[in-house]
């Protein structure tokens, strides 16, 4: 049995964080910027058109996160973001963002707790079927990672 683990827990309960950074570097074309050699966070400031204090504290969270690299104030893509999140790779992981993050989704697990009270989902629009053009997108996201592996 293992020990008791409250990082567990915190990161879990953190996670949202995460993603909204996530979000709004591929938003911002953070990894872009990086693919296109800029690498201080006044340069990919400029390259985003946003201000560099937002940029820094962006890049430094994403690479707390271990998404981007940091050395001696320069940011760099890992292996796993000029892979899968720069923009110019085509097995980029960021065109699949727009359903993962779709305001239906973010309700669907904001919803979970009275999803799971009834029995059928609490959302006042169905997830699933034909008549959801939500699929439809993801479907042409997932085009290209599906095809560069």
């Amino acid at each position: 049995m293992s020990e008791p683990n409250p990082a567990l827990v915190w990161d879990t309960l953190t996670a949202h964080q995460r993603t909204a950074a996530l979000r709004a570097a591929i938003e911002l074309n953070v990894f872009g910027a990086l693919s296109n050699g800029h690498k201080t966070a006044a340069a990919i400031a400029q390259q985003c058109g946003v201000p560099e204090r937002g940029i820094r504290i962006l890049c430094d969270s994403l690479a707390i996160s271990g998404l981007i690299a940091k050395s001696d104030g320069e940011y760099t893509h890992t292996p796993t973001s000029a892979v899968f999140l720069a923009p110019d790779s085509p097995a980029s992981m960021a065109p699949t963002m727009p359903f993962l993050l779709s305001p239906k989704i973010l309700r669907a697990s904001d919803l979970l707790t009275e999803t799971i009270r009834r029995g059928h989902t609490a959302l006042e629009e169905p997830l699933a079927g034909e008549e959801v053009t939500e699929w439809v997108t993801f479907a042409e996201s997932m085009h290209p990672p599906i095809h560069a592996s």
